[in-house]
């Protein structure tokens, strides 16, 4: 039931039918409110996914998911609004310990997108003899990048270390269809081409830890991945074509610093090399740069407010295409809040983002909207729970 639900949920984008829009950069709740950082943040119990070297800051078998949900609203040149929901699953992560080392599964999503778009007018197929005829288009996009794989973690005093076997699967459908009135006596079209695509990469992190600081990066190898496309029409269907999707190499690296008990700094900086892919039109190279603040709370101040944990952020980036030859960038807004459990391990983390995306007089288009994410994270549930029941011996007291 969960791997369905990760598969068939999705985000909403307007530039979906440009290319990959969305793109999640595998960080935890936590990181997402404090700017989408934490790739070296070993300050911390850290379950981001990108760098698979930061499982060496638990010590117990440990379990974390989330659900982001929210609203974007798409603006056209002319000033028309549009808005659309979004709910999908980030991630999904289990490791297990044993002495130095960590295993564990994780299950995440790279990357979606869903738009679907209709229309009515009148056409006269381009014959001022002809009278306009009233008709209907509908298109619809929509695409998925996931990754389910296994890593291993080792915790050494000279460097942290970890790699990561991640099986992507990627699915894209473009639909189109048009409708006339009957009395025109003219022929419904429908197109729809089916892609499915896979295979297998390796991730590689490392990380450090100084004290009061710590550093961290990662190296995704690139992936051609292949599969079959299928298109079908309501004339045909030609089924067992071939489909490829390039996964890009990425780049991840981080720092942390902690100059007090209670605060503490994260900053973050992704490259992908998207120009090497040939998804779509006009690929270019991105980068992301994250920077947060993060309070972990005072617990032995007499107000409750300042107990809280809480965070906040900021990040900058641009997608991975052009559109009028003008590169589409977002800039987003983080705040975080956890709400701490009976161990000190455990919480419930709340994450906001709120960005704005591309500029409508360069890009036809623009969008903005809000993401809200919610996680969990701890449970040691291999432990075994102390027996309060047993009989024991109470002391006798001293005369």
């Amino acid at each position: 039931m969960i791997l369905v639900a990760y598969i068939t949920l999705q985000a909403s984008s307007v530039f979906t039918y440009k290319g990959t829009a969305e793109i999640n950069y595998a960080r935890d709740v936590y990181g997402q409110g404090m700017g989408g950082t934490g790739i070296g943040d070993l300050l911390r119990i850290n379950t981001s996914l990108q760098n698979p070297a930061l499982s060496t800051t638990l010590d117990k078998t440990y379990f974390a998911t989330g659900l982001s949900m929210g609203y974007t609203t798409y603006s056209d040149i002319d000033k028309n609004t549009f808005k659309d929901d979004q709910i999908f699953l980030p991630y999904l992560y289990i490791s297990f310990p044993y002495k130095n080392n960590r295993f564990g599964i994780n299950f995440s999503n790279i990357s979606s997108g869903s738009l679907d778009t209709e229309k009515e007018g009148f056409t006269n197929f381009n014959d001022p003899e002809e009278d306009p005829i009233k008709y209907r288009l509908e298109q619809n996009v929509s695409f998925s990048l996931y990754q389910a794989g296994i890593f291993h973690a080792y915790k050494s005093k000279i460097m942290n270390v970890g790699i990561a076997l991640n099986y992507i699967i990627g699915h894209r459908i473009e639909y189109t269809a048009s409708e006339f009135p009957r009395e025109h006596n003219l022929v419904n079209s429908m197109f729809e081409l089916d892609q499915s695509f896979s295979n297998p990469t390796f991730v590689f992190g490392i990380a450090k830890e100084f004290e009061t600081l710590s550093a961290g990066a990662s190296y995704t190898l690139p992936v051609e991945l292949k599969g079959e496309s299928t298109f079908k029409s309501n004339l045909t269907t030609d089924p067992n074509g071939d489909a490829y999707y390039d996964y890009p190499a990425s780049l991840a690296f981080g720092m942390a610093w902690k100059p007090i008990t209670s605060l503490s700094f994260s900053t973050d900086f992704d490259y992908q090399q998207w120009k090497d892919t040939d998804n779509f039109p006009n690929p270019v190279n991105t980068t992301r740069i994250g920077a947060g603040l993060a309070w972990t709370g005072a617990s032995r101040s007499n107000l409750f407010f300042t107990k809280i944990p809480a965070r906040f952020g900021m990040s900058y980036r641009n997608l991975p295409f052009t559109i009028n030859d003008s590169k589409i960038n977002e800039i987003a807004y983080h705040f975080g809040l956890s709400i701490p459990l009976k161990q000190s391990e455990n919480s419930i983390d709340f994450a906001l983002k709120l960005f704005e995306r591309g500029d409508a007089n360069k890009h036809d288009y623009e969008e903005s909207g809000f993401l809200l994410s919610i996680g969990t994270q701890g449970f040691d549930f291999l432990r075994k729970p102390q027996n309060r029941k047993e009989p024991r011996d109470i002391p006798k007291p001293s005369r």
